[in-house]
């Protein structure tokens, strides 16, 4: 009964991590592409510059922040999850319906989704692998994922590398880099629904007594 639910889980989070990688590769992983296009040749080293710098500094500070964030705001773990994928979410559509025209919006719809992407971090690592997982088959059940999602990223880069390149002119490839946000968005948005069928057991569930790891209550789980 408990591996069958365990399996469930790891369908469910594998499920949302496939979601979650082509979202990441429609979406976050183009800005920098889009600079080069949509912008004037005179700001592109700039919004370069920018997008490859202050985004993954500030998502850095934000992750290390992350535990005393959802302590202020009084956030559970998948509270804080749930709130950061909907909030992806609503950015990809936000810069595929009114697309970032100069460096400054560039920039900041890049630091918001690099602070997303990483606040969350650390919650998802202390909520969702306990969910799927038992002693002792953290491992496997966390690589087997691991390739499914890697796996999604390689087909969601090639989709949108094809797409961007069938572009013919400045304006259609613009339009273009709006699908592809369009559809990060709808990545997303399913990548948060599934985080919130995801249960959040309490932390004791397995891992809160030491109790838990001894050899006769292993055999007792499985």
């Amino acid at each position: 009964m408990l591996r069958n639910r365990k399996r469930y889980l790891w369908l469910l989070s594998t499920a949302e991590g496939v979601a979650a990688s082509a979202g990441l590769m429609l979406g976050d992983s183009q800005l920098a592409a889009f600079a080069t296009h949509a912008l004037p040749p005179a700001s592109v080293s700039k919004a370069l510059l920018v997008v490859s710098t202050i985004p993954p500094l500030a998502g850095s500070v934000f992750a290390w922040l992350s535990p005393e964030v959802r302590r202020c705001a009084g956030l559970t773990r998948k509270s804080l999850v749930v709130l950061c994928a909907t909030s992806l979410s609503l950015l990809m559509f936000y810069a595929a319906l009114f697309p970032p025209g100069g460096v400054t919006s560039l920039a900041l719809v890049s630091v918001l989704a690099s602070v997303l992407a990483l606040l969350s971090g650390p919650a998802w690592l202390d909520w969702v692998p306990r969910e799927f997982t038992v002693p002792g088959s953290r491992g496997s059940a966390l690589g087997s994922r691991a390739s499914v999602c890697a796996l999604a990223t390689i087909a969601a880069m090639a989709a949108s590398a094809v797409l961007l390149h069938n572009g013919d002119g400045r304006s259609d490839t613009a339009s273009l880099f709006a699908r592809c946000f369009f559809s990060a968005g709808v990545f997303r948005a399913v990548s948060a629904v599934l985080l919130a069928l995801t249960p959040e057991s309490a932390r004791n569930e397995f891992e809160s007594s030491s109790d838990s790891f001894k050899p006769e209550n292993r055999a007792a789980v499985n």
